[in-house]
């Protein structure tokens, strides 16, 4: 589709994009990576994605979700909202932002004896470095272990990118599965989260190897998305996912970031 004159700009990140025909202005801010809060997946029903618009814009309608004051004050919902060709602000107002992660409990480690270093392939140079990933419906959480001596290195957390596209996970394998070329858009965000945070992991190590192992646990629908399979037959009678077992994979198969193309993936079986 031909773009028109014009950019979309999102404040207060300071992100433009260029316009497009017939996009909210949600699918701007998706478009862009700008963080805008879409439980519903686009679909009218929430009201979270609150945004200040200045220049011209069509629709808007409200479908019940805003006050009188808000719709004064210039509120509209983005995924009504239709900017003009020309220059449009948005201004994200806090509150349809996806929160942060505002605490990190560390659990009791567990007792075993079960050894792990067999597990460990070779690092080509330095320590080599295994990641354990949580990859939850909202939030990615990750931790760097030292695979010579199982001493934590660092950890960190993200929210996970997929939430823009559906707080809740019939909603994003809904987008999936209607939206052309919904289910690449969703699996790329997912590696795209996982990519960043395994660089953050290193970027805060206090020391340097080649990742060899990654080992993660999802839910059903996330794994899905991870290993590159349609988790489409799970929101339908008999509600089967397609599989419950994935086979270890290297990095470069499953389509990863440089961190982890070459280090042996594992993922967790899913339930049901």
């Amino acid at each position: 589709m031909a773009e028109a004159p014009g950019t979309v700009r999102f404040l207060p990140d300071g992100v433009d994009v260029p316009f497009v025909p017939g996009e909210s202005l949600l699918s701007h801010a998706l478009r862009a990576g700008v963080p805008l809060l879409s439980p519903c997946g686009g679909e009218s029903r929430c009201g979270k994605c609150r945004v200040v618009v200045t220049g011209e814009t069509r629709g808007g309608d409200d479908p019940g979700t805003l006050t009188r004051a808000e719709i004064a004050a210039g509120i509209r919902l983005a995924c009504r909202c239709f900017p003009s060709p020309g220059d449009v602000s948005v201004t994200i107002l806090p509150g349809s932002r996806p929160a942060r992660l505002a605490a990190y409990l560390e659990g009791k480690d567990l007792a075993g004896d079960e050894p792990f270093l067999p597990l460990c392939r070779a690092a080509s140079g330095g320590t080599p470095l295994g990641v354990a990933l949580d990859l939850g419906t909202s939030t990615l959480a990750a931790t760097l272990v030292d695979l010579s001596d199982g001493a934590v290195m660092s950890r960190a957390t993200e929210d996970n990118p997929q939430m823009a596209y559906g707080e809740d996970l019939i909603s994003r394998v809904v987008f999936a599965e209607e939206t052309t070329g919904g289910f690449e858009l969703l699996r790329g965000r997912l590696l795209s989260g996982v990519d960043g945070i395994v660089r953050r992991l290193l970027e805060t190590s206090p020391v340097t190897g080649d990742v060899t192992d990654v080992v993660a646990a999802g839910n059903t629908v996330i794994s899905h998305f991870l290993y590159g399979i349609s988790p489409s037959p799970i929101r339908r009678p008999p509600y089967h996912p397609v599989r419950k077992e994935y086979p270890a994979v290297t990095g470069e198969t499953l389509g990863t970031g440089p961190a982890t193309a070459n280090a042996m993936w594992r993922i967790f079986p899913s339930l049901g």
